[in-house]
């Protein structure tokens, strides 16, 4: 394997196939070399030899720190995909697996780009002061007057907790897929997009998806990462692979809005409403397994 040949706007590397009785070399490039943090990256590999045919390639959701959306090939290359990553730094694109008849052929890769924080001068955490001595002290409160405070509070909040009980129905509980598609709902109701806040509508679907999925799925992950929620959700045999990769795409794109400054229009929005739609829909055939009692395990 050849060293890549570094430099902007691409990184390259050649490989060759060392199995048995295959003709197949390979040339994996990775451009831009040099990018902004969730911004995609896009990853291409041109074969030759008369292997070159029968190879193939199963992108996986995420790789590595990349999370992956397969795109068209260009002229000259057999497969590419857009890699997307929030990590910062030198940071490596793992080698992809090329088979042939079923057996790995060779490895394409790894590659290193350079993923770039915000441009400076969009965030300094020197310009964030603490306010806490810019506001004026408030005057001490004598005991006597807290205590009376706090019980009128108590018994106020007593009082109304006792007739909102006696008079209102006790709701029976949401399933998951009602609470989403409720909040979904609520969410297209709320006109973000036509009011300009596509931010706050990505946010705001994201976490209803999210959300979703922890419920539906069993996963407790409020506070995760993207990375980190779709690690935990790979744990759950109720979510396939390819649920899991719809998952992946669709984090990703809300990541993009939410933290690299992408703008959709008000079609892509529409387009990300319906897939979360389509996703939650299609997770209720899913049926979590019923745990087993003793007269059915006899």
């Amino acid at each position: 394997m050849s060293g890549p040949a570094t430099g902007d706007p691409q990184v390259s590397v050649d490989v060759r196939s060392t199995l048995e009785g295959v003709e197949l070399s390979a040339t994996v490039t990775a451009a831009p070399s040099r990018v902004e943090v969730g911004l995609p990256v896009r990853v291409s590999i041109a074969l030759s030899g008369q292997d070159a045919d029968a190879a193939e390639i199963a992108w996986p959701a995420e790789l590595g720190p990349f999370s992956v959306r397969p795109v068209e090939p260009r002229e000259g290359e057999r497969f590419a995909a857009e890699l997307v990553t929030f990590d910062a730094g030198t940071v490596e694109v793992p080698a992809i697996s090329v088979t042939v008849a079923g057996r790995e052929a060779l490895q394409a890769g790894p590659l290193a780009i350079e993923s770039l924080s915000l441009r400076e001068g969009e965030f300094d955490p020197a310009s964030f002061h603490g306010i806490r001595g810019e506001i004026a002290e408030p005057a001490a409160w004598s005991p006597v007057a807290v205590a009376a405070i706090v019980a009128a509070a108590f018994g106020t909040a007593a009082a109304a907790w006792f007739l909102l009980r006696s008079r209102a129905p006790v709701a029976a509980p949401l399933e998951p897929h009602e609470w989403a598609l409720g909040e979904l709902d609520r969410l297209a109701g709320g006109d973000l997009v036509r009011h300009g806040d596509v931010h706050g509508f990505f946010v705001g679907l994201s976490d209803i998806v999210r959300g979703h999925v922890e419920r539906r799925f069993g996963l407790d992950a409020p506070d995760r990462t993207t990375r980190e929620f779709l690690d935990e959700a790979r744990r759950s045999p109720l979510l396939g692979e390819e649920r899991r990769a719809v998952l992946a795409g669709f984090l990703r794109e809300a990541d993009l809005v939410k933290f690299a400054g992408a703008r959709p229009d008000a079609a892509r929005c529409d387009e990300a409403l319906a897939l979360a739609r389509e996703f939650v829909i299609g997770s209720i055939a899913a049926q979590p397994r019923e745990p087993e009692t003793a007269e059915a395990s006899r």
